[in-house]
Parts: structure tokens; sequence; C-alpha cells
């Protein structure tokens, strides 16, 4: 989350309680705000007034400060080769300490001379971690980690305590650039999953010569997103871009099994066979084949899963267990679902849908054949 505004050191008190108010919420930890303190560090504050009337602005100050500490490229050498930085900078016992900034001498552009004391007050002490504006306006950003859950109604709760929280005028807040991201992310992972749905609709009407039976294959994908759901919702982890990776893969695997049940069904039936008889024999021969494939693949995704399966057992999830376990729960969940389903209710579909475009075809048949008759 980012709080804006003009002053800095009121967006320090707000995000102190924006602070007290995350600790309040279920599931959140690990609270950092990037106005804690930094490292140690000499601040020069340039009176204004005093520097105007000595005809010495800041930057000259800021500039005269920086030539007198450190070192800076002046100009270039051109050798035959290449390029070489000209480097210039006082010696190092000639460079000015610490002790000597107050006395260090300032030089107007009509050749006065002046202290800096005289127009700047030096400070010593620990600084913010970092400084970021945008639009002009400060920016303190708190961040914070989540111990599963949804990411999604964490923020609407969020969102719903901060609209409560008053503000000065001129101050307002926004979700962090994290969490915009990630919103962008899942809504580039859901057009993803539906391109990725037409183009097996393509390849699948394609392959049947129909336009109906790839809805049969295809209705098995639904069964795969309810089993990735329900395994989400049993390990209480994030749906997040990894895990949409995962439900694509699952779109492009769980057809399979659908694939093997109509090409049979549909060779069956050209061999002259009932279409009930010919959806029973193809279940009973694709029935361990199907089984077989995607047994394997569940079982060869335990060992990425497990972690997040049964943490109390397998430790919790890191490193690329972590990253990469989502993809795997997802395929586990979508393929344990969607096989068991498919082989159950695909056949039915499949009925229907033949009912379906028979109706169709006769009664398009009828129609035409009405026109027929009334053009003789």
């Amino acid at each position: 989350m980012a709080l804006i505004g003009e002053r800095m050191d009121l967006l320090e008190g707000y995000a102190k309680k924006v602070e007290a108010m995350m600790k309040s919420l279920p599931g959140v930890r690990d609270i950092d705000l990037s106005t804690e303190e930094g490292e140690q560090e000499v601040r020069i504050v340039v009176n204004r007034q005093r520097s105007a009337a000595s005809g010495i602005s800041a930057s000259q100050v800021a500039y005269t400060v920086n030539s007198q500490l450190t070192s800076r490229p002046n100009s270039r050498f051109k050798a035959p080769e290449r390029e070489i930085d000209i480097m210039l900078g006082l010696k190092d016992e000639d460079r000015l300490s610490l002790q000597g900034l107050e006395t260090m001498e300032m030089y107007a552009q009509g050749g006065q001379r002046t202290e800096l004391d005289n127009i700047a007050t030096i400070e010593t002490g620990r600084g913010p971690r970092e400084i970021e504006k945008e639009n002009r306006l400060y920016q303190v950003e708190v961040s914070m980690e989540t111990g599963g859950g949804g990411i999604f109604m964490l923020s609407q709760d969020i969102a719903q305590r901060m609209s409560q929280m008053k503000m000065a005028p001129g101050y307002t807040w926004q979700l962090g650039r994290s969490y915009r991201n990630m919103m962008e992310e899942e809504g580039q992972s859901r057009f993803a999953i539906i391109f990725a749905l037409l183009l097996i609709y393509i390849v699948l009407a394609a392959l049947f010569e129909s336009f109906i039976y790839p809805f049969t294959i295809l209705l098995s994908v639904p069964f795969a997103i309810f089993g990735v759901a329900l395994i989400f919702v049993a390990t209480n982890t994030n749906l997040g871009t990894m895990a949409y990776i995962g439900v694509i893969i699952v779109c492009g695997l769980v057809v399979n099994n659908g694939i093997l049940l109509v090409d049979c069904i549909n060779l069956l039936r050209s061999r002259g066979l009932p279409r009930g008889q010919a959806i029973i024999e193809a279940v009973q021969k694709r029935l361990r084949p199907i089984l077989m494939t995607a047994s394997t693949t569940v079982l060869s995704l335990v060992p990425m899963t497990a972690p997040l399966i049964a943490p109390s057992i397998f430790g919790p999830s890191e490193g690329r267990s972590a990253y990469w376990g989502p993809v795997g729960l997802a395929i586990l969940g979508g393929m344990t679902t969607s096989t068991f389903l498919t082989l159950i209710i695909t056949p039915t579909i499949y009925s229907l849908l033949d009912d379906l475009g028979n109706g169709t075809k006769s009664m398009c048949s009828r129609v035409f054949k009405r026109r027929q008759s009334t053009t003789l």
C-alpha cells in the first residue's frame, strides 16, 4: 500500500496507524514501512533567506560540498582503443572532513565569501531508508507478507478499513504496485486461458469434422477447474500467477481423456454399433488407459506438491517448491477430478449433444424441403 501527500512527517504518522491496523488482520505478518530508519547520515539544511541574501543557491552548496568530498568525471581521454574518464578531485589528505564542514567557504557569483554555517545548519542522525516521490508528492509504502489465504479478500478488507481512516486534505492512499501488477497478471492469465480453450476447440473441430463433438470434450474443463479450486481451498494456497499457468496446462491435459473416449465411441458407431452400446464398450475399453495416464501424471507431481498438501509432515514449502508448487497443485487437482467425472458425465453429455445435433439436422432438412416444394 502507498500513502501519498506533501509532508513526510504526516505520512509517517499515517503509516504507523496503517501498521497498527494491519497487525489486527488475520494472516498478515512481516509488516514493513519504507520510512524505517536507514544508515547514519549528515544533513545540510540550507536557510533559504540567508543563502539568498548571500547570493548562494542551494544547488551551489550541494555542488561545492560534493566536489570537496568526492571525485567526479570531468572529461574523457580518447585512447586508440577506448575512452578513459578523467576524474577530478582533491587528494585524500586535502579532502574536507566532516568536522570542517561548518567552516567550509562558499563563494557567490559576485565573489563574496562566506562560511557554510552562516547559511546552513548541519545535523547528524539516521535518515529514512528510502525517499520516494510521485508527481512531486512524497510516497510512503507499507508492505506485508500473507500466511496463505485469499489476497483479494484481504485487499478488500484493507480497502474497507482505509476508507474509514481520516486523512488531511490532499493526502490519499492506493494499493501498492505489487498488488496492481498482480491484478494485471491475473487478467492476462484469464485471457490466456480463454484463448487456449478457443485454440483447443478449433483443433478438435478440425479433428472430428464437427462443431458439436468438441463441446462434449471441452465440458471436461469445468470439472478440472472445480478440482483446482477444491485443492487450493483445502491446502489454503493462494491462487496466483503460477496457479493460472497450471490451469492453462490442465486445459490441454484433461481434453486428452475426452478425445480418447469420444474417438472410440465414433469408431464403434462407424462399425455399426448402436449409440448406447458403443458408449458402454468405449468406456470399458478406454477406462484402463485413461486411469493409467492420469495416475502417472498425478503421482509424478506428488514430490512437487507434498509440502503444500502436508506441510506438517514434509515441512513448509520453500524455494523452488514454493514457486513451482502451485503449478503442480493445479495440475494435480484438475487431473484428479476431471478424470473421474469425465468417465461418468462425458458419455451423458455426448448422448444429449448427439440428440441435439440430430434434431437440428432433421429440422433443417424439413425446412429445406418445404422451401423446395414451395418453389416448385
